[in-house]
């Protein structure tokens, strides 16, 4: 079992390795995507080794939760789940700017909707001396 670790954990670390290679022309967004998702399968790994190194796996079932995390973790890049190609990459990636982009704009949208906010500020006794109007 030791072995077989060893060896999926270098076939992943040599594809990884391999994808960052200038000449093969990867875009930056594919690198992203593929060093993500392998260095999430190796954690996955480790973690699992750890826990049966420690004796931690023999309790309460975690050995088993660890390994399930491990197939799950490889489960992603075998059921193509990381995006094949540098257009598929940068697709998602631009996908998924365009959503944060849109709830930054419904959060500024509600902001003004609300209005401008009354404060009021203090002099030395406690009287009101002016008030301002701001969004905060």
């Amino acid at each position: 079992l030791k072995e077989d670790l060893m060896r999926g954990c270098n076939v992943v670390a040599t594809g990884c390795v391999l994808v960052h290679e200038r000449s093969v022309g990867c875009s930056r967004a594919f690198r992203k995507h593929i060093k993500q998702n392998c260095r999430a399968v190796v954690e996955a790994i480790l973690q699992m080794v750890e826990s049966f190194y420690d004796g931690s796996a023999l309790v309460d079932h975690l050995g088993a939760q660890k390994a399930a995390v491990v197939w799950e973790t490889c489960g992603v890049i075998m059921d193509k789940k990381v995006p094949i190609g540098n257009r598929n990459a940068i697709r998602r990636d631009l996908f998924t700017y365009m959503m944060e982009c849109q709830e930054t704009m419904e959060e500024f949208t509600k902001t003004i909707e609300r209005g401008p906010a009354v404060t009021t500020e203090t002099g030395e006794k406690g009287k009101k001396t002016e008030e301002g109007h701001g969004f905060l």
